[in-house]
């Protein structure tokens, strides 16, 4: 029986889609990547000043969903992916596992969700010196 992993995304990111690829490949795993966001042209180019689409197919050669997300605001902030189903993709125990990052608060809902039903969860974290300080950071 294979290894069945749920991912969480906020939305596509095409550097992720190939791993996701390779991943669905192997026999003794059975991935499901679940995204929160799809963001239009003009949303994916909010931080880059131009909106676009890639050019890469990031949805092809693994199963995934968007699944609904009542939130009505736009965009990638911590408080605007608000996915509530991501609890209810834990709780009906279909996976062994969830992989996630901690950059939004769809991801910690996943997490707690994880604690609730004693799911493991697998977390990426990055980071970078471009972004500003978090208000409540220490000066």
């Amino acid at each position: 029986m294979p290894f069945r992993l749920a991912i969480i995304q906020s939305h596509p990111i095409q550097y992720f889609s190939p791993w996701f690829r390779a991943l669905a490949g192997r026999p003794e795993l059975e991935l499901k990547v679940f995204y929160c966001f799809q963001p239009t042209p003009e949303q994916q180019g909010e931080s880059f000043g131009v909106k676009f689409e890639w050019d890469v197919p990031l949805l092809e050669g693994y199963a995934h969903e968007f699944p609904a997300q009542p939130c009505t605001r736009t965009g990638l902030a911590f408080f605007r992916l608000h996915t509530p189903k991501v609890r209810e993709l834990v709780a009906s125990r279909q996976f062994d596992a969830c992989y996630s990052r901690l950059e939004s608060q769809d991801y910690w809902q996943a997490m707690r969700a994880c604690w609730r039903y004693r799911i493991p969860m697998l977390v990426r974290g990055d980071s970078n010196l471009l972004s500003k300080a978090p208000p409540c950071a220490a000066r």
